[in-house]
């Protein structure tokens, strides 16, 4: 290579104008154009980048040589390949070729353009997870380091931002699980989530917890695998905080979505204060103090929110619902609650109270109470199965159109904790209910003496029992419909039929049945109740002094009033029936037998009583 060396040639180099930026070629001529000819100023150019090459090279242009460009370009190549090869075998080497080992190592290099790419192996080196592409924003210079999503470029030089689309996974955070303390790492994941609006993705792990975990605002998803979720993703915390919890009721933050998660170890597994619309989808929580706790009187309660095949097992309680105000329209379908004081409550303070809460196929078991209600309004049990020891519902504050439909009832014990011996227990306020169909089940001895309903404010409780709940009783004994004498009252609506235990009695209070035969039973229609009575004297029946008298199931109303009825007397051996009238006066619990009109039934009268002898009484009256 050399440059033009004849006596045309001129020492300097002078660059001529440009005469047209469009891109021009050579040609021959024809079709009406000229012949091109390059001119001196396009053959400097060459010449001046031909020259380039060489002093790139560090070779002096020789005219003897025909392969110097050749040379030059060897030689500029020279050792790239094995300095590269060598940059390659360094720790920090992938940075070479886009990509580097963990996260740690990401934190360590410093783009050298806006937008560069690098891809990362994994979260940790020598793992699988957590790893991705990252595109650098060297303009970025405020903001922080999140662990996951962004991480500052050293010397705060910019950003390493993680690509991704509609979801992030918790391994994206650097979550280990095991026997690792994940709290900061997760509440990372979580704050990303929230502040990116998009699911969020947990692996099938056992993670440990020192704190709560935020959920307010996140749509989260675990793996759902084996009974309780033992096998599948699974959060336990020391048992000094709680574990899913609603921090906080920003408006842009009150609806989320949990599902498949096992929680544990914690004084509260889930909790709430003002959601809406917020989903929780198998979701089991064991080992906690309160399992689902929505909302608190300090807060604006839940509304409209949806707990689907969920399970709550808690020291005190597997479900609280609560508000400030109200705590209105939540779902509860398919789900267990189990508390040693009581399986669930509801109740919101001031307000109208709770309104229209549902529960649909789901049991509330414990040691305690069932099901605890404070001031609420259109509660609704659908297919419900109360599996508690103490009472299935107790009525603390005014509670309206409480619905039970197909319901079943069984565990109830005489000797529980609560010292209650009724199903459905009304205490306190004022109540009306609502009861259709439904399954009584006493089958053990320490369930004798029971009662389906018993009020310590019977003139504030009405209820409207359209189909009777029907009872399967086995070895158990003295169970009572209403526990109370004065119910129901006049403004229930009950259409129910059932044998009683009927008292018999005389004036003066010694008549004794002793081996005799006394069955009794009820129709009760709305307030109408009809009465049939058979009594047997037995060989030991002791007859007493004075009228005789027999316990009704409910107290008559209308004090001064009178109802009769129809009374037989027959003795054993067919040789004398007696017909007489029945009659119970308004205000009394008791019904007499009058023969001749005026001559109550006693031990001589309508004649002398012995052994097989019968009465008959068939009466109605209004409650």
């Amino acid at each position: 290579m050399y440059h033009l060396d004849n006596d045309s040639g001129v020492s300097t180099f002078a660059l001529a104008p440009v005469k047209s930026t469009q891109r021009l070629w050579f040609t021959e001529g024809g079709h009406g154009n000229a012949i091109s000819y390059p001119g001196a100023d396009w053959f400097n150019m060459v010449q001046a980048e031909l020259f380039s090459i060489l002093d790139d090279a560090g070779i002096q242009p020789d005219k003897g040589r025909l392969n110097q460009i050749s040379l030059a370009i060897r030689k500029l190549s020279e050792g790239k390949v094995e300095d590269f090869s060598q940059q390659l075998k360094q720790a920090d080497g992938y940075k070479y070729i886009g990509r580097c080992k963990s996260v740690a190592e990401l934190r360590t290099i410093r783009p050298t353009e806006n937008g560069q790419r690098i891809l990362v192996d994994a979260y940790y080196e020598g793992s699988t997870a957590g790893g991705g592409e990252f595109v650098a924003d060297l303009q970025d210079l405020i903001t922080p380091d999140d662990g996951g999503t962004c991480f500052v470029v050293p010397n705060n030089g910019g950003r390493w931002k993680r690509l991704f689309s509609s979801s992030l996974q918790d391994t994206d955070f650097g979550v280990i699980g095991g026997v690792a303390d994940d709290t900061t790492n997760l509440n990372a994941f979580l704050d990303a989530l929230r502040t990116y609006k998009v699911k969020g993705y947990f692996t099938s792990r056992h993670y440990k917890t020192s704190a709560a975990l935020n959920i307010a605002g996140v749509d989260i998803e675990g793996v759902l695998a084996g009974y309780k979720n033992k096998h599948g993703t699974r959060i336990t915390g020391n048992g000094n905080h709680n574990i899913f919890e609603q921090m906080g009721g920003e408006l842009q933050h009150i609806t989320y979505s949990l599902k498949n998660f096992a929680l544990s170890g914690g004084i509260v597994g889930l909790k709430m204060t003002y959601a809406v619309n917020a989903v929780v989808e198998n979701v089991f929580i064991d080992n906690v103090e309160r399992a689902f706790l929505l909302g608190d009187s300090q807060f604006v309660g839940p509304i409209w929110c949806s707990l689907k095949n969920c399970r709550g097992e808690g020291r005190i309680s597997g479900l609280e619902i609560d508000g400030n105000k109200w705590a209105n329209a939540n779902m509860f379908e398919t789900c267990f609650f189990k508390g040693d004081e009581f399986a669930g409550s509801i109740t919101a303070k001031g307000g109208i109270g709770a309104v229209s809460n549902h529960f649909v196929n789901t049991e509330f078991a414990g040691k305690g109470v069932g099901v605890k209600l404070g001031k609420n309004k259109s509660t609704a049990f659908d297919n419900c199965y109360f599996e508690s020891e103490g009472p299935s519902l107790l009525i603390e504050d005014s509670t309206a159109d409480l619905a039970l439909n197909n319901a079943t009832f069984g565990s109830l014990t005489e000797n529980n904790k609560t010292g209650k011996t009724s199903f459905i227990h009304h205490s306190l306020g004022t109540c009306n209910m609502s009861i259709s169909s439904g399954y009584i089940y006493l089958a053990g001895n320490n369930q004798n003496n029971l009662a389906f309903i018993e009020s310590d404010k019977p003139e504030s409780l009405v209820v409207n029992m359209a189909t009777p709940v029907k009872r399967e009783i086995y070895t158990a004994t003295g169970f009572k419909l209403f526990k109370n004498p004065d119910l129901p009252n006049k403004n229930s609506r009950v259409h129910y039929t059932s044998g009683y235990v009927c008292e018999f009695s005389s004036q003066n209070k010694n008549a004794e049945l002793g081996n005799g035969d006394l069955t009794a039973y009820y129709n009760l229609n709305n307030s109408r109740c009809a009465v049939g009575l058979n009594l047997k004297i037995g060989s030991s029946t002791t007859k007493g002094t004075g009228q005789w008298q027999f316990r009704l199931p409910f107290q008559a109303s209308g004090i001064g009033k009178y109802y009769l009825g129809q009374a037989i007397a027959i003795k054993a051996d067919g040789s004398k029936l007696m017909t007489g009238v029945a009659r119970i006066v308004g205000g009394s619990n008791q019904v007499v037998a009058y023969f001749n009109n005026v001559n109550p039934a006693d031990a001589t009268r309508p004649f002398e009583w012995t052994e097989g002898d019968r009465l008959d009484i068939s009466i109605e009256y209004e409650i």
